[in-house]
């Protein structure tokens, strides 16, 4: 690795240590970034991270009324490192626990509720995602 790839990748480890350390959950950001950090370093506290990421939040992701999209986004984050562990199968055991039906039944309710709320209402607004 190219020295300064190897600074930020030092960089973005310590602050994942510290996220993990002090158990802060429930951001989409935070979870764009472990899927990220995961390539670079399959460790299973990334993943496990991930999962807690997630973890407790499920209802209010299915449940929450407003079309607060910030929910999408984590859950969007969060489907893309399901997928990844298909490639650690040593890591699997980060799921036991989690309810990984339950979770796509709040994905697919949060995506329904998002594009049937109050789209009649909204005039010259679009919405877009990086890949």
């Amino acid at each position: 690795m190219i020295k300064s790839l190897c600074s930020w990748l030092d960089c973005v480890t310590r602050a994942f240590d510290y996220f993990i350390a002090d158990k802060r959950h429930h951001d989409h950001w935070l979870s764009y970034c472990s899927n990220e950090l995961i390539i670079y370093k399959s460790k299973k506290n990334y993943c496990r991270f991930a999962v807690d990421n997630m973890a407790g939040y499920i209802d209010f992701i299915k449940n929450r009324i407003t079309t607060f999209l910030t929910l999408l986004e984590l859950s969007m984050a969060f489907h893309k490192m399901l997928l990844k562990l298909d490639d650690y199968p040593e890591f699997h055991d980060v799921l036991v626990g989690f309810d990984v039906q339950s979770f796509y039944q709040a994905l697919y309710t949060r995506a329904n509720h998002l594009i049937n709320s109050g789209a009649q209402l909204v005039v010259d607004f679009f919405y877009f995602r990086f890949c």
